[in-house]
């Protein structure tokens, strides 16, 4: 039986890290590196991505209506949440990851239609039942939209501090690029925040580290 901590959605198709593998991994990335802040429109209320420090009044603004209530919408990067819709892979890799965080991607993830292989590394966390339930719910509902082009549904709740692979930063793989979040991973802590993306994953070394992790946590065995 799997462990609590790891849910697959069925036996990993060649049991190995290139079962995630796609040729979108290794594709170029179509912009520059550059720093992002997570924001709200002044116009509409909406979120909005700003290239340098918000202004005080809008970081206030964010803070306040960017909340955990369900239902509610949270912000978070307009630009990650566009690359995901396209994607074919969404790798993460967060120790802070939480339900409410959880309960926000399930709601952006349903509608990506592109999607067939999910890697989720997160902690273990009081709320881990939850992110479980929120996780269950998601998978379920990518499998009926994608039939029989799903690949790798995996959440994976093993991290935790002072133990390898020591995580304090958070980050995220669209295809082939890397993304580096100071906040959870999509931007929707409700804090200032910034996310620096535009790198390549494969030449980060981001996709070997990955498979070591899960080499690490014996979700795939050594090759």
């Amino acid at each position: 039986m799997p462990s609590p901590s790891i849910i697959q959605t069925k036996p990993l198709l060649r049991n190995t890290w290139s079962s995630v593998l796609s040729p979108d991994l290794d594709k170029p990335v179509s912009v520059h590196p550059c720093l992002l802040w997570p924001s709200v429109s002044p116009e509409h209320g909406k979120e909005m991505d700003e290239t340098g420090f918000p202004e005080i009044h809008m970081i206030k603004k964010r803070y306040e209506e960017n909340d955990d209530t369900e239902g509610k919408e949270r912000m978070g990067c307009e630009a990650f949440w566009e690359a995901a819709l396209m994607a074919e892979t969404i790798l993460v890799l967060d120790l802070q990851f939480d339900e409410p965080a959880m309960r926000v991607w399930r709601d952006w993830l349903i509608s990506c239609p592109y999607l067939t292989n999910l890697v989720m590394i997160i902690g273990k966390k009081d709320d881990s039942k939850m992110i479980r339930k929120q996780f269950t719910n998601l998978e379920s509902r990518i499998k009926q939209s994608k039939m029989n082009r799903l690949g790798e549904i995996l959440l994976i709740q093993k991290l935790v501090p002072k133990k390898y692979p020591f995580l304090h930063d958070r980050f995220a793989v669209t295809d082939g690029e890397l993304w580096h979040f100071g906040g959870t991973v999509g931007g929707v802590h409700n804090g200032l925040t910034a996310v620096s993306r535009g790198w390549r994953a494969n030449e980060c070394r981001a996709l070997h580290f990955f498979e070591n992790l899960l080499h690490h946590f014996e979700i795939f065995p050594s090759d």
